[in-house]
């Protein structure tokens, strides 16, 4: 799935999903405002398994890191 469309009364809403290789979601695109700005998250997995999230960064820069996962949790 790229793209989930919403039907709203004054027209639709259209989220957009960008994935890597592994299928993880790597950018997520919300749909627009009433100023026609839209909000995105970029996503990054770890590099041994590809699968949890290390660092999720938004439009405005602000950023959550996870380093040094215990992979048997």
């Amino acid at each position: 799935m790229t793209a989930m469309t919403q039907k709203l009364d004054e027209g639709e809403a259209v989220a957009n999903f960008e994935y890597d290789p592994y299928g993880n979601i790597t950018k997520k695109v919300l749909p627009e405002n009433v100023n026609k700005e839209r909000m995105f998250f970029t996503y990054l997995y770890d590099r041994k398994y590809n699968m949890y999230p290390e660092r999720v960064e938004d439009a405005f820069g602000y950023r959550s890191e996870m380093e040094d996962y215990d992979y048997r949790y």
